[in-house]
């Protein structure tokens, strides 16, 4: 692999699982993001009346609220890339993308990169990256399986979790100096090849390099999957059409 992706490779890692684990540990257990309002009475002034009595001050009546969620938009994508495009499977973590035959294919054991206690992560860490080396991307997976964050019961994954995920892309960082910025949500329950996924965009640097990236995070089988890419330094707007079309080919094995 060329020394330019290959020194991105531990660091984009570390980025990318500690917003994970926020999403696990901290996104489920908010219990409500929208906050009811507390109302507030002005009681007026009594009227006055040419006689020897007062008028009472009227006896204020609470409101009640009912707080409504926002409404999120829902988009469906099916694909399986360009016509000539070729699958990779990786049997171990039960997924397969499609990609073009001159994107190469990395794998790493995640256990040899990253010890979490949290999460159970799943066994590889996959790297595509393009032939002229101006992008990547990474797909790594964690087994929620008897967590607050599993799928069991659920068809979409939960706002809470996806608000935790947001909150540890956006306060990400490393000891070698990693970090991220500009970190957006998108309020669109998204189904990927029949999978339920949500998105973001962020820039994350690395050597003081900007990386424009793009996130999924898909999931099947309770097991959830960042699906990123990430451009560097040279990339055009057609390598960033072309990783964002690869990532959205995931789908089960």
């Amino acid at each position: 692999m060329n020394s330019k992706i290959s020194g991105l490779l531990t660091i984009s890692i570390i980025l990318i699982m500690l917003a994970v684990i926020a999403g696990c540990v901290a996104g489920d257990s908010i219990t409500n993001i929208y906050t009811d309002p507390t109302p507030t009475y002005s009681t007026p002034y009594p009227t006055a009346v040419p006689t020897k009595y007062v008028t009472p001050y009227p006896t204020a009546v609470p409101t009640k609220y009912v707080t409504a969620v926002p409404t999120l938009r829902t988009t469906e994508i099916r694909s399986t890339g360009n016509s000539n495009w070729e699958s990779y499977t990786n049997y171990p973590d039960g997924f397969r993308i499609y990609k073009p035959d001159d994107w190469s294919v990395k794998t790493l054991k995640a256990r040899d990169v990253l010890t979490m206690r949290e999460i159970t992560l799943l066994d590889d860490i996959v790297y595509i990256y393009a032939p002229n080396y101006n992008g990547f991307i990474m797909i790594y997976g964690m087994d929620a399986s008897g967590t607050a964050a599993s799928m069991t019961g659920r068809t979409q994954i939960s706002d809470n979790f996806y608000t935790g995920f947001i909150s540890g892309l956006s306060q990400s960082t490393t000891s070698d100096g990693g970090y991220t910025k500009n970190v957006a949500r998108d309020e669109t329950l998204y189904t990927i090849n029949g999978n339920p996924a949500r998105h973001a965009t962020m820039t994350m640097y690395i050597d003081n390099q900007p990386l424009k990236s793009d996130i999924y995070l898909i999931t099947f089988n309770n097991n959830y999957y960042a699906v990123v890419y990430m451009g560097t330094e040279g990339a055009t707007q057609q390598d960033a059409i072309t990783g964002s079309t690869i990532m959205k080919t995931f789908d089960e094995n």
